[in-house]
């Protein structure tokens, strides 16, 4: 993993701590540690605002990573900045439900020399599934094919039924399904 995404992560994860905001790590950090790694150039994490809003949250973010850039974002749940050593950090926004999950179910990750919570191999698929990039269903593949009997299926087929509802997407069910069968 680069030093450079170390570097950022350890400039987020301690103000995450210091300001007592809950998060998790996810996206191309979490698959270098759950899944089949492959080249990331940026820090994604799930946070927790309690009672913040989105726009007292970056305000904060800018403040105390400086001398960070806040990014225009294409969702007012993302808030995103580029940091030094010249490294994005996208920190999105947890919506309570589902994402409290997600948070409990988190265990702590060695990350470097970082100790930090990092998504379950259920949650990332959940996530990556919803996300629906082409890259996406490899990182999928690549956990599925890792952790393959130990991944609890019944939590995975709840979640995604309940957002392949919400989203009209019941093709997500049944193309999550179809790869899971070639490795069992």
């Amino acid at each position: 993993m680069e030093k450079k995404l170390l570097t950022a992560l350890h400039q987020a994860a301690q103000f995450l701590k210091r300001e007592k905001i809950p998060f998790v790590v996810i996206g191309g950090l979490a698959n270098s540690v759950i899944g089949e790694p492959r080249s990331t150039r940026d820090v994604d994490l799930k946070v927790y605002l309690e009672g913040r809003t989105g726009q007292e949250f970056a305000a904060l973010v800018v403040k105390e990573l400086a001398p960070a850039e806040l990014l225009p974002a294409g969702s007012p749940l993302i808030v995103s900045v580029i940091t030094s050593p010249n490294v994005i950090i996208d920190f999105l926004i947890a919506i309570p439900g589902y994402e409290d999950e997600v948070l409990v179910r988190a265990p702590i990750v060695r990350i470097g020399n970082l100790q930090v919570p990092v998504c379950t191999p259920e949650d990332f698929i959940i996530y990556k599934v919803v996300a629906d990039r082409p890259k996406d269903w490899g990182d999928i593949e690549g956990v599925v094919n890792g952790h393959r009997a130990k991944l609890d299926q019944v939590y995975i087929h709840y979640w995604l039924e309940q957002f392949a509802e919400i989203l009209e997407r019941p093709d997500w069910i049944v193309r999550y399904d179809d790869l899971v069968s070639q490795f069992v």
